[in-house]
């Protein structure tokens, strides 16, 4: 459910505040069945996600994908996760301003601000596909994770999501984690961090973890391009 203050938006297959000035999601309302399954919302100046707890389970092997494009996108006391299973690709996560090319890929360029204040955006892949993997890529010229979590997992065969951060300043604080993980026999995902000032205060981490026989994912720092 998207709200502008003046209406409510809820579409099978697409979810969207239809470019409000601002936009506050207090819940979100499954998209229905179908491949491709991709919950949009956009607004002209910022989003604010706030008490939110959602998972996005497979429907039709096809499990749903998140998009907030808006120059300011804050997550307050919310955890979404999108889970996919043994035989559906898994979902992704794409945060900034997002926007598709002439060949229908999907670009996410640099927000002016990213906030996840005691949030979790999870993607899960269950899969036994090197290539069906749960990614998670966020970019503007400030991401804060205060009390929050980014974690991209496999508990399946299958490769790790990735994990994508492109910040002119990155900060994590207060216990804050960005992790690339796997339960399973598959490897762990990458965490790719294009930064310009990367702040980990408060017993924050930066890390890829392996608890079975699956190999962990590494870790790719560089200089931010935003």
């Amino acid at each position: 459910q998207a709200e502008d203050g003046i209406r409510d938006y809820k579409v099978t297959g697409v979810q969207t505040c239809a470019l409000p000035i601002f936009c506050t999601i207090s819940s979100i309302t499954s998209p229905g069945e179908g491949k491709g399954n991709i919950y949009t919302y956009s607004a002209l100046n910022s989003i604010n996600v706030s008490a939110v707890q959602y998972t996005a389970l497979p429907l039709n092997n096809e499990v749903a994908s998140f998009e907030f494009s808006a120059p300011i996108v804050t997550f307050t006391n919310t955890t979404i996760k999108i889970q996919a299973n043994t035989f559906g690709d898994a979902g992704a996560f794409r945060i900034g301003l997002v926007s598709t090319d002439a060949s229908n890929n999907k670009i996410v360029k640099p927000a002016r601000e990213i906030n996840l204040l005691e949030s979790s955006l999870i993607a899960n892949s269950t899969n036994s596909s090197e290539t069906k993997k749960g990614n998670i890529e966020a970019s503007a010229n400030i991401i804060k994770l205060i009390k929050s979590k980014l974690l991209a997992e496999t508990d399946g065969t299958g490769f790790g999501g990735q994990i994508t951060i492109n910040a002119e300043a990155l900060t994590l604080d207060s216990g804050s984690v960005v992790t690339a993980q796997t339960s399973g026999t598959g490897v762990g995902g990458t965490i790719h961090v294009e930064t310009g000032a990367l702040n980990i205060d408060s017993g924050a981490t930066l890390s890829t973890k392996a608890f079975n026989k699956g190999n962990a994912g590494m870790i790719q720092i560089g200089r931010a391009h935003v």
